[in-house]
């Protein structure tokens, strides 16, 4: 499975996913995104968890690698993403809210996540080189 990630790099291995809410109708329009709903997202080590506030869904996530590329300015992860046994938890790595918006499409899920300063926007999928022309 491989996941692009639109970014900006700062320096070294430091990129920034985050993009300005301005652009956001305008690749809401251009990939015919449409609302989801409320989520908020969970990192316990790899381990995944997203919460719509009726479900809970368990993913552990492996990396195989990660490459950028500079003239796309994208972040390419090329991962293993197995159901994870459902646990009880109480602290978490990282906890995250945002309102989602998506399309599936050719094999390609595509989501931009809506926080309350900004927005991030990616492309998932089993073919990379699909992926790579649709960014």
């Amino acid at each position: 499975m491989y996941n692009i990630t639109k970014v900006s790099h700062i320096n070294n291995d430091i990129y920034n996913i985050k993009i300005q809410l301005d652009k956001k109708e305008q690749l809401i329009k251009k990939y015919g995104l449409k609302e989801v709903g409320e989520y908020k997202e969970y990192w316990i080590n790899n381990v995944q968890i997203i919460s719509n506030g009726d479900t809970f869904d368990f993913n552990y996530f492996e990396d195989i690698y990660i490459e950028y590329d500079d003239t796309k300015k994208i972040l390419i992860n090329e991962y293993k993403e197995v159901p994870c046994i459902p646990f009880s938890f109480y602290r978490t790595d990282l906890e995250e809210e945002y309102y989602l918006y998506k399309n599936e499409s050719n094999g390609m899920l595509i989501k931009l996540k809506d926080y309350s300063r900004y927005i991030t926007f990616e492309i998932t999928g089993n073919d990379l080189s699909m992926l790579e022309n649709n960014i």
